[in-house]
């Protein structure tokens, strides 16, 4: 998911764009249609929330952050429904910063600050140290458990007290006080060394940090087992399988298996037989896809032995290039940006440009995410390094960076405990689940034929289901797109009459479940560092005083006024309702909604203590000029009904009538000091609320799949005296390349002066991610 930047400001509008992809080739996919994005808060409280509807993998969305956020590091996280069979495997996740830009004080003190790692048991070669918040060394036996008297390649990763990688030098020494080995790590943490282990000894390290010294234990080899030791020099991945004398004698003449995977997928898989103490295996890559293959060692009885992961390096032809009409612009002038793949591949592309005097370039792009970090959890500190084919060490230190992160160490058990267990289904459209019970008894009824009409749906309209043994029932195919109403009737499963209608009579009592109720847990974050994305604060906070003075425009003296009367009522607005309003609005609701200035539905999911309100009608959108539009009076039958004592319907449920019980509708508002509020009175025809009309015919209201919003591109062919102080430029989340493999996207520039950043990442139909960043200057 590429997002137009990682930092905002209360207020902003967060723009993103998600590519669902084959974890296997990278290829777009079109399986699950609705995919699931979330902002959660620091507090694992999901702040907000939208359904996306993907067409060919591909979609769009944007979250209007309120006002009244806290400043922090929040989470943004996106995933299918089927992804939730697989655990947190392919949940994607991304930090996303807010900063306070409102406040008296200065915004530095209010942006999110770097938080200590929390501490998580883990079964590593290295003892944590114990210190709840000092540095602490790891090591990570290549491919598993130390063995003794069999030579490994231990790696080393060295963190401070909030997780980052430092640098640092130790040695190694036995319990005789013999100094075994020495090793040194990168300015990220990474080093390595070799060790043989004895079974007479036990091992620790001593570190130096910042004049201090640590000692770390490492773990107690094992009397037996098997190491494995793996690299890829293409066209071969190499694997050194290597045990002790012990084993080979419980071991030798029998059959081992190792496999290699890319993305879950067995790519290759062969038996070896144990007949010495080292065995060489020569694994082909050319079946392997470009990015991390995990090669295991599995026994006869398919209990895992060992595994390492391992980068597949093939090489990419397909580059893209971004270059602008000019170096330099004026404010205000328009940019021109030209897209080339070097290949006619068909390319799905996003853009960001981005004013790189308020917000950095974002870490990560969609390259290091697919190949890498997809693969491989916990925070990766510079993934671009792994990547810039200018850094003659970038495999070594993609090794270091796999046997560290991504080592494991399995639980001795049958592989066919893990076998996968669906609980969750592709969804290609959405889900509307329900009951039907009997009205006046509490009974289930079961094969009741479901009738569902959506009126304002995409394409079908009219959907249908049976209800099971239980009573419940499932739709799918339905394509709602935001607040919408649809109407469901039951009836018995009595067969057809000659004329083609159900001979079944009408009843049951339909009660719907509320769609995208069974969200996913929200889980801490454990052990990693929540990094804080450079900002700089001072010309945001500049940008937001400039937006307050040019809103609030100052204050004028005016000369004295003397008042002789007052009236705050609105005029009156009364609609008899004719068979063109009957066609143009569906519901009571509608009709009101598009006859009251800015008014809109508001709805509330609950929570895990109260359960979901009803929605409602609100004028305005901020509180407190956020009011209410109430039902006054309803008349049927020549007689008024007092809004809140009839039994059927609730006051909000008279939103959900159809325009052919409505007569006349009458609008009655006054003015306020914080705004204006409305009330409705209703003329209904006789009959419309007889509690009969509301089991026979059961109105549900869900908020369906979020339309995407158009970015605010302003066109500056003529001046205008309104501050532009936009942080991003433009964004544009769809562009797809011609037949040629190119695309151009042009933008006018905002008022300040400074370096542009221009971000564009997106993946061919091929399945290859790629990536490029140009930029310019405002002059």
């Amino acid at each position: 998911m590429q997002t137009d930047r990682d930092v905002y400001s209360q207020g902003e509008d967060l723009w993103f764009k998600a590519y669902l992809v084959n974890a296997q080739n990278n290829k777009p996919i079109n399986y699950s249609r609705n995919l699931y994005v979330e902002l959660i808060r620091p507090g694992l409280q999901i702040t907000l929330r939208h359904v996306l509807r993907m067409e060919d993998g591909l979609g769009n969305g944007d979250f209007k952050l309120p006002d009244t956020l806290s400043a922090g590091t929040y989470r943004l996280r996106a995933y299918t429904n089927w992804m939730r069979n697989f655990g947190d495997t392919f949940v994607f996740e991304k930090n996303i910063t807010v900063v306070n830009t409102r406040g008296s004080q200065s915004i530095a003190s209010a942006l999110a600050k770097p938080v200590k790692r929390v501490k998580k048991k883990q079964s590593t070669v290295g003892k944590t140290d114990t210190l709840p918040s000092g540095p602490n060394v790891s090591f990570f036996a290549e491919s598993g458990p130390l063995i003794n008297d069999v030579s490994s390649v231990v790696a080393v990763k060295a963190e401070d007290e909030f997780g980052k990688g430092i640098p640092v030098s130790g040695q190694i020494f036995a319990t005789s006080g013999r100094a075994v080995a020495k090793f040194t790590c990168d300015s990220l943490g990474f080093g390595q060394f070799g060790l043989e282990p004895d079974e007479t000894q036990m091992y620790h390290a001593e570190v130096t940090i910042n004049g201090e010294l640590f000692k770390f234990e490492l773990r107690k080899a094992r009397q037996k087992g098997f190491t494995m030791g793996v690299s890829a020099t293409s066209p071969t991945i190499f694997a050194e399988i290597a045990c002790n004398g012990f084993s080979l004698g419980e071991w030798g003449g029998n059959n081992l298996v190792i496999v290699g995977r890319h993305g879950n997928k067995v790519i290759y898989k062969e038996r070896v037989r144990i007949q010495s103490k080292n065995i060489l295996v020569q694994v082909p890559d050319v079946n392997f896809p470009e990015g991390i293959a995990c090669i295991t060692l599995y026994d006869e009885y398919a209990k895992p032995l060992c595994e390492r992961l391992v980068y597949v390096h093939h090489p990419n032809t397909t580059k893209l290039k971004i270059t602008t009409d000019s170096i330099a612009y004026h404010s205000r002038q328009k940019t021109t940006v030209k897209l080339k793949l070097s290949d006619s591949t068909v390319t799905h592309l996003s853009l960001a440009a981005v004013d790189a005097g308020v917000v950095a370039v974002q870490p990560g792009d969609i390259l290091q995410y697919l190949e890498l970090k997809s693969e491989v959890k916990g925070n990766i500190e510079h993934p671009e390094r792994y990547f810039d084919t200018t850094n003659v060490n970038r495999l070594k230190q993609m090794d270091l960076l796999l046997m560290t992160q991504g080592w494991r160490d399995f639980i001795w058990k049958d592989i066919d405990d893990t076998k996968f267990k669906q609980r969750y289904d592709v969804e290609q459209a959405l889900p509307i689940n329900g009951h039907v019970r009997a009205v006046w008894a509490d009974k289930v009824l079961p094969k009741m034929n479901i009738t569902m009409f959506a009126p304002r749906a995409a394409g079908n309209k009219l959907f249908s289901a049976i209800s099971d043994s239980t009573g419940h029932f499932r739709i799918d195919g339905a394509v709602l797109y935001g607040y919408q109403y649809v109407y469901f009737t039951s009836r018995k499963s009595d067969g057809i009459g000659e004329d083609g209608k159900s001979k079944g009579k009408t009843g049951g009592w339909i009660i719907v479940d509320s769609m995208f109720r069974d969200k996913l847990a929200v889980e801490p974050v454990d052990n990693i560092l929540i990094e804080q994305n450079p900002v700089n604060a001072d010309s945001l906070y500049e940008r937001e005083r400039v937006k307050q003075k040019f809103t609030f425009g100052g204050v004028n003296n005016l000369k004295t006024v003397q008042i002789t009367g007052y009236s705050n009522a609105l005029p009156v607005q009364t609609y008899p309702i004719t068979l063109a309003e009957q066609k143009d609005f569906t519901t009571i609701g509608d009709f009101v909604i598009n006859h009251i200035p800015n008014a809109h539905w508001q709805m509330d999911e609950g929570d895990r203590e109260r359960p979901p309100s009803p929605p409602r009608i609100f004028t305005g959108y901020i509180p407190p000029y956020m009011f209410p539009v109430s039902v006054h009076g309803v008349y049927t039958d020549h007689e008024k009904i007092v809004v809140g004592m009839a039994p059927k319907p609730d006051v909000d449920e008279y939103w959900e009538q159809t325009m052919d019980r409505v007569l006349k509708v009458t609008i009655r508002g006054r003015q306020t000091v914080d705004g204006k509020v409305y009330s409705v009175e209703l003329l209904l025809r006789p009959g419309s609320l007889k509690s009969k009309d509301f089991y026979d015919n059961t109105m549900a209201d869900f908020v369906g799949y979020t339309k995407a919003r158009v970015f605010y591109a302003p066109r500056y062919e003529a001046p205008g005296d309104k501050p532009d102080y936009r942080t991003t430029i433009h964004w544009e989340p769809v562009i797809t390349t011609d037949a040629k493999g190119e695309a151009t996207v042009s933008f006018y520039n905002a008022d300040p002066k400074g370096k542009v950043t221009v971000v564009v990442q997106g993946v061919t139909d091929k399945g290859v991610p790629v990536s490029a960043i140009a930029g310019y200057v405002v002059k």
